[in-house]
């Protein structure tokens, strides 16, 4: 039976030098995952922009994948998917493989955004919304960073 983890939150946060800021997920979770019943995902903020580029994903799909990463890195350190490795294929490979990953991962684990309504509406009550709100996927440097990727993979 699937274990169900809910996005209960997003906080802000820096490192402790100021320099990187950060995005603090905080699940809901079963107690046998964490005693308290919380797991907390920390992500540098540019790391979401990030992530769209090199998987070739919309904002969207991006914070799917990031939503489902720690259990997507369970399932990888226990050999039951292999790891994402987007630098070593094509964007459109890259994309479809951590897609099929996180429907896997929904098979097995469920990782909840409360109060989500349509797509392109407001999310009253979705905590990512405030990721959606500060974040922008410029599609010219998305292209760029997925081409210095693929520029990478192809010299070596």
């Amino acid at each position: 039976m699937a274990q169900e983890w809910t996005v209960v939150a997003v906080e802000e946060t820096t490192a402790d030098d100021g320099a990187v800021p950060y995005w603090v997920i905080v699940y809901q979770v079963p107690e046998d995952v964490s005693p308290t019943g919380e797991w907390r995902y920390y992500l540098p903020k540019a790391a979401v922009a990030y992530r769209a580029a090199e998987f070739g994903m919309d904002l969207e799909e991006a914070l799917q994948l990031i939503v489902h990463e720690p259990l997507l890195i369970g399932m990888h350190e226990r050999g039951e998917l292999q790891p994402l490795a987007p630098a070593l294929v094509d964007a459109v490979t890259a994309r479809r493989q951590a897609l099929e990953q996180i429907s896997a991962c929904r098979a097995e684990h469920v990782a909840v955004v409360t109060a989500a309504s349509a797509r392109g509406r407001a999310r009253a009550g979705d905590p990512l919304q405030v990721i959606r709100d500060q974040t922008r996927v410029d599609p010219i440097a998305a292209a760029a960073i997925r081409l210095e990727i693929d520029r990478r993979r192809l010299s070596s």
